[in-house]
């Protein structure tokens, strides 16, 4: 999956040097967009998809840097009650028409608490206003999710 993100970034970095589009250097503005789509987490050795889940992202124009928030999730059918989880402070580049989101060492809060047995590593994804796709690790949870702009 890692190998798969960076071949994209990797292709879209090539695209982006040959342009010179006015459009792809327009700076992202702040603010707050809903993404409806599929959570899949890896848990010791199986993938379990939960459907309907709804992911903010939260854009500061002003840090270039995203809080992203999980929604009412369980990450497995086991867990017994639902969270709202926030990354905070993801990465936010423009890479050609798409932008990149990316980050490591990032501690995420549920109710305002820190969950450092679930550190973020590994975050990385893209999005292109109708669409978001990121994976991260939680903890030693591989974690993916795939979503559409909710309008």
């Amino acid at each position: 999956m890692k190998k798969f993100f960076a071949i994209i970034a990797a292709a879209l970095l090539l695209v982006s040097c040959g342009s010179d589009s006015k459009e792809e250097t327009k700076p992202l503005p702040s603010g707050t967009t809903e993404y409806k789509g599929n959570l899949i987490v890896t848990f010791q050795g199986e993938n379990y998809t939960t459907e309907n889940v709804v992911l903010t992202f939260k854009y500061k124009s002003e840090t270039g840097t995203a809080d992203i928030l999980f929604n009412q999730v369980k990450f497995v059918p086991q867990m017994p009650v639902t969270l709202d989880i926030i990354v905070p402070g993801a990465r936010v580049t423009r890479v050609g028409g798409l932008y990149a989101v990316s980050g490591t060492g990032i501690e995420p809060t549920a109710g305002g608490l820190p969950y450092e047995d679930y550190m973020v590593t590994d975050l990385i994804g893209q999005w292109d206003g109708e669409a978001l796709d990121i994976s991260l690790n939680f903890g030693s949870y591989p974690t993916r999710f795939v979503g559409e702009l909710i309008k």
